[in-house]
């Protein structure tokens, strides 16, 4: 099996736009909005990384939508891709 690593390109201002945007738990909004702190920490270490990756890194252009991204994450992770 071939391991295929992802990486989601983005600016710190999409990452950011994207967590104010997702509903991880819509009967705890204290628990949805610790979810979204956390990422939101975790933001700054994201973007650093993106000079790090391992060669071979699949990197997904974060401004595009989600719909999308998992398409290609779908697409390129099939055998033979």
């Amino acid at each position: 099996m071939t391991a295929r690593h992802f990486f989601l390109d983005a600016p710190a201002a999409e990452l950011e736009r994207r967590l104010d945007e997702r509903v991880v738990n819509p009967d705890d909004t204290a628990r949805d909005e610790a979810a979204r702190k956390w990422g939101k920490a975790q933001i700054a270490g994201c973007v650093a990384a993106a000079g790090t990756l391992w060669a071979g890194t699949v990197l997904l252009d974060g401004r595009r939508p989600t719909r999308e991204l998992a398409d290609e994450v779908l697409a390129r992770s099939l055998p033979g891709n």
